[in-house]
């Protein structure tokens, strides 16, 4: 299974590049719709920004710096308990 696996994956290859930092386009659009519905008024009006992230902890730290652009003295709360690496 994994062999073939594999076989379909270089067979449908078409770069070696890398995808880019906010991830696959196509992948973005899909979750959109899947969460937001495509009927949904800010994906029809191409109001949604969508980002792949490394994980939840990674969406979790790329959100809370996010936050910290946004506005430096914005506090972000965790649930006790939580995860030591959610902090």
């Amino acid at each position: 299974a994994v062999h073939e696996a594999e076989r379909r994956l270089l067979e449908g290859e078409t770069t070696k590049s890398y995808v880019g930092p906010a991830g696959s386009a196509g992948f973005n659009s899909a979750m959109a719709e899947l969460i937001l519905g495509s009927n949904s008024p800010l994906v029809r009006d191409g109001r949604v920004s969508v980002i792949q992230t490394p994980g939840g902890c990674g969406a979790l730290r790329m959100a809370a710096e996010f936050l910290r652009l946004c506005k430096a003295d914005t506090k972000v709360w965790v649930s006790t308990p939580t995860w030591a690496n959610h902090l």
